[in-house]
């Protein structure tokens, strides 16, 4: 996924030296696709590791509140096929008939 070459997320958690970091925020992004990725360019001093307000031992990331010296587009987000999407729409809600294409 860090590389930009993962078009969707992994269905199960990878696994980590840091207990905590492979599961934080697994479950809903879990098997889907992947979204936009950019690579940003900060100064070392501004690099912060971010902890949850209530479980200091639990890491979240990389503070992203911080000034950004550059910032490169690595892949754009997958988006989903909107004809398909569309069409199981109007055939959940009845507006067309499943049998007809």
């Amino acid at each position: 996924m860090l590389s930009g070459e993962a078009t969707a997320y992994r269905a199960t958690p990878a696994s980590s030296a840091l207990p905590g970091v492979a599961e934080a925020g697994h479950g809903p992004r879990a098997g889907r696709p992947a979204d936009a990725f950019d690579a940003w360019w900060i100064t070392p001093s501004s690099y912060r590791v971010k902890t949850d307000p209530e479980n200091a031992s639990q890491l979240l990331g990389v503070d992203l509140d911080v000034p950004v010296v550059r910032k490169r587009p690595i892949r754009p987000a997958v988006v989903p096929d909107l004809e398909s999407m569309l069409a199981l729409a109007r055939q959940a809600l009845g507006l067309e008939d499943s049998t007809s294409n």
